[in-house]
């Protein structure tokens, strides 16, 4: 009898830890679940957001007219951002701030240059992609709350000042000054090249100018310039 019970006492155990493994799994994946949702509301909304902007111009389009594009309920969307502003600011270092992508790049290129270029590209392309108008409202609210969108180069500059140096012994860059200074002038020239593109609607490849900027300021011997 005392066997009979202990072995029912030991069955209720195995039991009781199986329907906790169990709900720990429904928990887990029902998380999932929700981070997944999120995502994709966050995406639907930054998309909608950025088509709306290039439509109707940054200050023409409102919190609700995105909701209502997106079929998202204003109380969802301001769950995840406090403003449009947010939004926007989230868009440019969710991607910055993203290395899968600049990792996967860096394996694939031919030298020291086109990786150290590769950096760069991901700031011209991102413009590009949102347009000159999301990117020129990015700049304002840089300029007037200081979001650290201008801080991204500098988080990667041990990297970038790296590069630069192995081109420079690599005879791919042929300005003589040391990296540390070189670099942040190169950054804040195609910088001033995004702004110049912003300014005039984006009526000139960015991406070319933004290139000759680069490989001028380095002095790229012909031979490894971008044609």
């Amino acid at each position: 009898m005392v066997h009979l019970l202990k072995q029912k006492g030991y069955m209720s155990l195995i039991f009781l830890t199986q329907c906790s493994t169990m709900y720990m799994d429904l928990d887990t994946w029902s998380r999932k679940g929700s981070i997944m949702k999120e995502h994709q509301i966050t995406e639907k909304l930054k998309k909608v957001a950025i088509d709306l902007f290039k439509a109707y111009g940054y200050n023409n389009v409102s919190v609700r007219q995105i909701c209502n594009a997106a079929g998202v309920a204003r109380s969802t969307f301001y769950s995840m951002y406090s403003s449009k502003d947010d939004l926007v600011v989230s868009i440019y270092t969710v991607e910055m701030d993203s290395p899968e992508k600049s990792l996967e790049e860096l394996a694939h290129m031919k030298n020291d240059l086109e990786r150290l270029w590769v950096f760069y590209s991901k700031y011209v392309n991102l413009a590009i992609t949102v347009g000159p108008e999301v990117s020129a409202a990015l700049m304002c609210i840089e300029l007037n709350h200081n979001v650290g969108i201008c801080d991204a180069m500098k988080k990667i500059r041990r990297y970038t000042v790296a590069l630069c140096q192995n081109c420079q012994e690599q005879g791919l860059v042929m300005n003589p000054w040391p990296a540390e200074q070189l670099i942040p002038m190169v950054s804040s020239a195609i910088t001033y090249e995004t702004y110049e593109w912003c300014r005039c609607k984006g009526d000139y490849p960015l991406k070319e100018n933004a290139r000759m900027t680069f490989e001028a300021l380095l002095n790229v011997p012909e031979k490894y310039r971008c044609n």
